[in-house]
């Protein structure tokens, strides 16, 4: 499989969002800070910025993990370069979990250089493999009429991304609106930055060339009571059991063999 494109900007921005009441929230991206600002939140230095409402509840206020500064090199060599971001749980199985679940996968994605990922992503094929073969799924299923509209979603994902602030509200809405169709779900603008992510680097999609996760993950979860968190941890296991990661968050491990996806 080719290599997936790398990020030539930074990984993490480290941008800190506070409570109107001072209360340290999260780190966030510069992007969704600038999404803050914009919206009237206010701008306390060049990495940090308090809202201008006030949220439901304190965000990650107490979580170790999240609020942990981020680091810009891989978890698993430690490299600073050539470095992407990567999805622990695939996302043609993540795109069929709950709304809940999907808006909450940061724990899921992990910063890894493009040798890194590529090593591991012909593993974890192997594992995608063995899973539609065991519940008799044929891997070369043709795309169905949910995945056509894939191409229009990755240029409305990509003008979004890159040129959303100069978009006319109503212009915004309309993308949004396919967007969402297409992925079966609401999403928003939030949501954008985690889409660009997934799709970095695909420039087409063939008929035939995907797995029908859906398929898998229902047959999966059928066998296992429904048990998606299972699920989620078979794939964060394998993940460590090939990868071996040396420079990850001690929160990570500490926690990943119990932590939901919120």
């Amino acid at each position: 499989m080719g290599s997936r494109q790398t990020l030539k900007d930074k990984v993490y921005s480290n941008c800190k969002m506070f409570k109107q009441d001072g209360t340290f929230m999260c780190y966030c991206s510069e992007k969704k800070m600038k999404w803050y600002l914009k919206r009237g939140s206010t701008q306390l230095d060049e990495q940090s910025f308090q809202l201008n409402f006030e949220p439901n509840g304190d965000g990650h206020s107490g979580d170790d993990y999240y609020l942990e500064r981020r680091v810009d090199q891989c978890v698993v060599c430690g490299t600073k370069e050539n470095l992407t971001k990567h999805h622990v749980v695939p996302y043609q199985y993540r795109k069929h979990f709950s709304e809940e679940r999907k808006s909450h996968s940061h724990f899921d994605v992990l910063c890894v250089c493009g040798e890194c990922h590529d090593k591991y992503e012909s593993k974890a094929t192997t594992l995608n493999k063995k899973l539609a073969e065991q519940y008799g799924i044929d891997m070369c299923s043709p795309i169905d009429t949910h995945e056509k509209g894939f191409l229009k979603v990755l240029g409305f994902v990509n003008a979004l991304q890159r040129h959303g602030e100069s978009i006319p509200e109503e212009r915004i809405q309309v993308m949004l609106d396919f967007i969402s169709d297409w992925n079966g779900s609401p999403i928003t603008l939030f949501d954008i930055d985690s889409l660009v992510d997934v799709f970095d680097g695909m420039t087409k999609v063939k008929k035939g060339a995907y797995a029908p996760g859906k398929k898998v993950l229902d047959a999966w979860l059928n066998d296992h009571s429904d048990n998606v968190l299972q699920f989620i941890v078979m794939w964060r296991q394998h993940f460590l059991d090939i990868s071996k990661p040396k420079f990850i968050s001690k929160h990570w491990l500490s926690e990943y063999k119990t932590r939901d996806t919120k």
